[in-house]
C-alpha cells in the first residue's frame, strides 16, 4: 500500500522522485520514533514534537517546486 502511494505521490510532482524502498524505510522509521515518543513522553510535548518531525520529514521529500507554497 505504501509503495502505491509514493509512487502516486511521486507521479503527481508532490515527491520527489526517490527509491521506493528508502521512501517506505523513513517512513517506517518516523512511524517507530512516533510511538516511541507517544509512549514516554506523552505528557511532555508529544503533540508539538510530533509536528516538528513530520515537518521535517516532509520538506526532506517534498518537489522543491512546492516547498515555497508550504
Amino acid at each position: 500500500m505504501l509503495e502505491r502511494i509514493f509512487e502516486e505521490a511521486i507521479e503527481a510532482g508532490l515527491i520527489q522522485k526517490r527509491p521506493i524502498e528508502e521512501l517506505i524505510a523513513s517512513f517506517y522509521c518516523i512511524l517507530d520514533g512516533n510511538v516511541f515518543q507517544m509512549f514516554f513522553y506523552h505528557d511532555q510535548g508529544y503533540e508539538k514534537r510530533l509536528k516538528i518531525v513530520w515537518n521535517t520529514f516532509w520538506l526532506g521529500l517534498i518537489n522543491e517546486k512546492l516547498k515555497s507554497t508550504v
